[in-house]
């Protein structure tokens, strides 16, 4: 996977689809084939939360705070199947890029742990009957550190947020943020002001600066 100049991702097109027991609903968030009702379960003072993924290529989020956040551990739930994990790391400026694809070696995969301030990039070969299942801790307050240019980062909240909203703590900056939407070229897209942020989707941010955006789980 790589980035063009203006920091798009090249990517194939992508439906995620976010189904559990029992649901709270969510205005939607204009985003093309996004969700716009996600539901979610709560087991053991833990929620969990099963994706329902498609052939090619998935942009998720971890939301929660994970007891084990290896890639093996995090993924288990779907290794009867090819899958490979990418993640743009702003802060490897010697290689942005890190992956972990089952079929590979340990030594040849860079990519080895996940947490909530990350969005991923998630490739099946073939998604039938393939369903990723995470459980974790509900976090009150996720701090994720921006550097100057494009991340991709997750976004851990329960509460659907625009993107002024989101922003609206950090100031002397300028920012631009995109969206999966497989109609635009390399299927991602500006968001505007009052589109939202949804729980469980990636998302590329530029900053102008380093900055740290916090995201409160309510």
């Amino acid at each position: 996977m790589h980035l063009d100049r203006t920091g798009k991702a090249i990517i194939s097109s992508v439906v995620l689809t976010l189904l559990l027991c029992s649901f709270f609903s969510f205005p939607s968030n204009n985003q093309k084939d996004a969700p716009t009702q996600d539901r979610y379960e709560f087991k053991d003072g833990k929620m969990n939360k099963p994706f329902v993924l498609n052939t090619g290529w998935n942009l998720i989020s971890i939301p929660f705070i994970l007891d084990n956040n290896s890639v093996k551990k995090v993924f288990e739930s779907i290794n009867k199947t090819h899958y490979v994990v990418e993640y743009y790391d702003a802060y490897n400026t010697s290689d942005r890029w890190r992956s972990y694809s089952q079929d590979k070696p340990d030594s040849l995969n860079d990519l080895y742990s996940v947490d909530n301030t990350m969005g991923v990039w998630l490739y099946l070969k073939n998604a039938t009957n393939a369903t990723l299942v995470i459980t974790g801790s509900i976090p009150d307050t996720t701090f994720i550190n921006l550097r100057t240019g494009w991340n991709l980062i997750g976004y851990p909240s329960i509460k659907n947020r625009t993107v002024s909203q989101v922003f609206q703590n950090l100031t002397d900056l300028s920012y631009e943020v995109q969206c999966f939407d497989k109609g635009s070229p390399y299927s991602l897209r500006n968001m505007g002001q009052n589109e939202v942020f949804h729980m469980g989707l990636g998302y590329w941010v530029y900053v102008s600066v380093d900055c740290v955006l916090r995201i409160d789980w309510r």
